[in-house]
């Protein structure tokens, strides 16, 4: 007969098991720690089921949405059973947690381990190859987006050198955001040839698909890749071709919100060829699809717009569109800045230097570590001291 510690770690396991089933979860807890207990009390060769009581154990404060606790339990987990199959399952959240959190050298350091380790899943490796890109991508690190997209797309195929089929990217959402971001990296460091040839292919590749993505989750992230396509030809100076580009995700995507993202790459590109009625027109239809939402866009369509009307000498107008960027956009603090340096500027031309004035200090208040706040400091001292 079992001993009587096997039967408490046989009941209290089993007990367990069904009050997580049946989400109560203190009880549950309370049983897994005396599993646990019970477990470790025995001789090491009858511990074999040790990483998975403790996996268990994790899983159920995970579902629970407890991510402390579970990553707690994950530690020990990797702590007493350094060797076990779940191991690498364990390090893969624990490195999730940390990236979640802000711990982003850890959490680096932990997916790169992964990616290295032979032994891991190889589901496991990709997740944590994919984060290595998610993680440079949010760092703004460009140079190493490309070099950690290379290295994901080449673990994802035996050959090293995936066929990028559309059923191969519209069925995996991770490689699909791995070959975007690596095309955004190359726009982003200048690499504007080779971004143009890797997002011509994927157009090329998705174009078919694309009346079966309506109204579906990859809709926003295919057009995306025409968006950054229009990006692309804008910073290239390939003006015609932004514009076929635009008029595609119009026709493509007529329910997506980023065809406002698509107007204001237009209007900035009849900026930069001195058509400002038109890109007055692109603006606006930026504002009309957005319809009241408040996002980066729509303070870029606002902006972009006032810096029209300054090119095209109306002042006044230019004052008042940089003041709604400034008043109607609380929290994006770039733009806000930048719009208030501007409407002082405005208002110098118009010899309004009390308002000048009032808004370099707001400026120098309210964005103190702004790009703008030394030159508004410099005006601030020239234009007190001529008065």
């Amino acid at each position: 007969p079992d001993s009587l510690v096997v039967q408490i770690y046989r009941c209290s396991k089993e007990a367990a098991r069904a009050l997580r089933l049946q989400e109560q979860i203190e009880p549950a807890d309370q049983a897994y720690q005396i599993a646990v207990a019970s477990l470790k009390s025995l001789s090491p060769e009858e511990q074999v089921n040790l990483d998975k009581l403790y996996d268990e154990w994790a899983l159920l404060h995970y579902e629970a949405g407890d991510y402390a606790k579970a990553d707690e339990l994950y530690e020990t987990l990797l702590k007493e059973c350094p060797t076990s199959s779940r191991s690498d399952d364990a390090l893969l959240v624990l490195a999730e947690s940390d990236f979640i959190n802000g711990q982003l050298d850890r959490s680096r350091k932990r997916f790169e381990d992964l990616v290295a380790r032979n032994d891991a899943d190889d589901l496991v490796r990709k997740r944590a190859a994919y984060q290595l890109v998610m993680l440079s991508t949010g760092q703004k690190n460009w140079q190493d987006v490309i070099t950690k997209a290379d290295a994901y797309l080449t673990g994802i195929s035996p050959s090293g050198s995936p066929d990028l089929t559309s059923d191969l990217l519209l069925k995996d959402r991770e490689t699909l955001d791995v070959v975007y971001q690596k095309a955004k990296a190359l726009v982003e460091t200048d690499q504007l040839g080779p971004a143009q040839k890797l997002l011509s292919n994927l157009r090329t590749t998705l174009k078919p698909s694309l009346p079966a993505l309506k109204g579906q989750p990859l809709e926003d992230p295919v057009a995306s890749i025409w968006l950054l396509s229009a990006e692309c030809a804008r910073r290239q100076k390939q003006y015609a071709d932004v514009f076929t580009l635009v008029n595609e995700i119009d026709r493509s995507f007529p329910d997506s919100l980023l065809r406002a993202d698509a107007h204001v790459i237009a209007g900035r590109t009849d900026i930069a060829q001195a058509k400002f009625n038109e890109a007055h027109q692109n603006f606006e239809q930026a504002q009309k699809i957005l319809d009241n939402v408040k996002n980066e866009t729509a303070v870029q369509s606002h902006f972009y717009q006032a810096e029209t009307y300054l090119l095209q000498r109306k002042t006044k107008e230019a004052l008042a569109s940089y003041m709604r960027v400034y008043l109607l956009y609380p929290g994006f603090d770039e733009w806000q800045s930048a719009a208030l340096f501007q409407t002082a500027q405005c208002d110098e031309v118009l010899q309004n230097i009390n308002s000048a004035l009032d808004s370099y200090r707001r400026l120098l208040e309210e964005f103190p570590n702004s790009l703008e706040a030394p030159k508004a400091q410099d005006r601030l001292s020239k234009l007190s001291a001529s008065n």
